[in-house]
Parts: structure tokens; C-alpha cells; sequence
């Protein structure tokens, strides 16, 4: 189990290790942020955390703008009413653990294009 709270705050304040921040951590800490603001709050708070870690372990290029507001919207519609543990949710719910269930809808193409890392892209219709 992850102290989800401690990692939320290290992202907020740039001192968050990045190898010490796994999928399930990214997960973890995008339930908190959600908990604790409206969905475009914890948006902002998700973006600029992430994009701020990747400057900081030097691969800016591995942000991905539509990859994280794809997964905090999935995140955000499968939350119950009430979270008494964040594991738990995480576990009932594995849609939230995976990267390939986004990609796909998108393509590799659009998905990890120059314009899907820097704004949120829609999927192009199938």
C-alpha cells in the first residue's frame, strides 16, 4: 500500500522521486487529487505535477497531454460516492491500470503525436 497523500504532495511541491512513482501511484494520487477538488482542479494539479516531473528527470517529452486528461476523466467517471480506501477502488475498478485501453481508442499515431503531448486531442471517430 502507497501513501498516496505524502506522493500527492511531493508532486505538488516538484520533489517527488520519479523512480519511486509507479502506474499505481499515478492512479492513487489522481483519486486523491479528485477527492480533494472538482474534476478541472484536479486536472491542472495532475498536469502540471506530471509535466513538472518529467522536466525534473529529464524526458519533458514523455508528458502527454491527452494520455493524462483521457486517464483522470476514466479515473474520475469510475470513482464511487464514497472512497474509504483508495486500493480498494483501484482494484475494483482495472480499467484505471490500463495504458492500453486509452491508447487504443486513439492510435499510437494521434495518441503520442507532437500535438496529443502538448493539448488534449479527441479520439478520431472508427
Amino acid at each position: 500500500m502507497s501513501d498516496y497523500a505524502a506522493k500527492l504532495a511531493a508532486l505538488d511541491d516538484g520533489t517527488l522521486n520519479p523512480a519511486e512513482f509507479s502506474h499505481r501511484d499515478h492512479v492513487g494520487v489522481t483519486i486523491l487529487a479528485l477527492q480533494q477538488g472538482d474534476f478541472y482542479d484536479a486536472l491542472a494539479r495532475i498536469s502540471r505535477g506530471l509535466r513538472d516531473l518529467t522536466k525534473a528527470a529529464g524526458v519533458p517529452e514523455k508528458f502527454n497531454a491527452t494520455l493524462t486528461f483521457a486517464f483522470v476523466s476514466v479515473i474520475a467517471e469510475a470513482l464511487p460516492d464514497q472512497i474509504d480506501d483508495i486500493d480498494r477502488v483501484i482494484d475494483a475498478h482495472p480499467e484505471m491500470m490500463a495504458p492500453d485501453a486509452i491508447s487504443a481508442l486513439y492510435g499510437a499515431e494521434r495518441m503520442y503525436s507532437d500535438i496529443a503531448r502538448r493539448l488534449p486531442v479527441l479520439p478520431l471517430a472508427g
